[in-house]
């Protein structure tokens, strides 16, 4: 259960915005299909929220996030397949491992290695995989596995959805982690772990939270490889960066509110969807 902003006389726009918070919330509780589907419906119903996707998107392409959040177009490709399908498994993976240390009884056997519908493109997953046993959390216990949150996060803001890949805790610590996988390593977006940070403060009371972010290198042989493979990038998180955070956000709002249509939603300049041409979106 999420801990409430203590205010000694609230709003009515804070009122409000809670209401929707925890409406969105009673909305997913209530919902019968899958959390994908779940965040079409709400875009397809134009109910205002915000997610860090989403601000990473209008911020990169105005025009990917009209394709993607408006028109409820998909971006599609092998990369963009493998990455889910590792997210998949390394969730079985840990959510395994801390039912094992509550208790519960395994499954008989190891999960089925996913099979990627791209016969090329399996020999990259599974050396992911492969990657992700090596360099598990060790002397850390799992305490969320995809966690989904609905949050208030500040005024003039519309509620905040996250997925966080893994929470873990060690001792009176916590530590949130998001997995990434790519053909080559990338420059992570800290305030990602900065959100979910302050979801785990709300959460468990105001505890000690760090972040990291754990990336896999996509490559077809382990064996040939000369350079890293596994980068795990810890990152800063404290309270102190939610102003920052929050400027963000509302800026991203702003954009957003404003795009009406492809016209006025113009191709990121470093976009890989749109240029040189719109091929990637089916």
């Amino acid at each position: 259960m999420l801990r409430p902003m203590v205010s000694s006389s609230p709003s009515p726009e804070r009122n409000s915005r809670c209401r929707l918070a925890k409406a969105l919330q009673s909305e997913w509780q209530a919902w019968t299909g899958s959390f994908a589907e779940f965040m079409a419906d709400l875009d397809g119903r134009k109910v205002p929220y915000l997610s860090h996707s989403k601000v990473a998107t209008v911020e990169r392409c105005p025009r990917c996030y009209y394709k993607q959040y408006i028109l409820g177009e998909q971006p599609c490709s092998d990369a963009l397949t493998t990455g889910l399908l590792f997210h998949q498994a390394a969730a079985a993976s840990y959510a395994r491992r801390r039912d094992s240390r509550r208790g519960a009884q395994p499954a008989d056997g190891d999960p089925p290695v996913p099979q990627h519908p791209s016969l090329g493109e399996q020999p990259y997953l599974d050396n992911a995989l492969a990657t992700l046993t090596e360099n598990v959390w060790e002397g850390h216990e799992v305490i969320g596995v995809e966690e989904l949150f609905f949050m208030d996060l500040a005024p003039r803001l519309p509620p905040v959805i996250g997925v966080i890949d893994l929470v873990l805790r060690k001792g009176k610590s916590y530590v949130v982690v998001d997995h990434k996988t790519s053909k080559r390593f990338g420059e992570p977006d800290g305030d990602q772990l900065v959100l979910y940070a302050e979801h785990v403060r709300r959460a468990h009371d105001g505890v000690r939270c760090k972040g990291a972010f754990d990336e896999y290198r996509l490559v077809p042989n382990l064996q040939r490889v000369r350079t890293p493979v596994f980068r795990r990038t810890p990152i800063s998180v404290p309270a102190s960066c939610l102003p920052d955070l929050m400027l963000r956000y509302r800026h991203a709002w702003l954009a957003i509110k404003r795009i009406r249509g492809e016209d006025n939603a113009p191709a990121g300049d470093e976009c890989w969807f749109c240029k040189p041409r719109y091929s990637s979106w089916w």
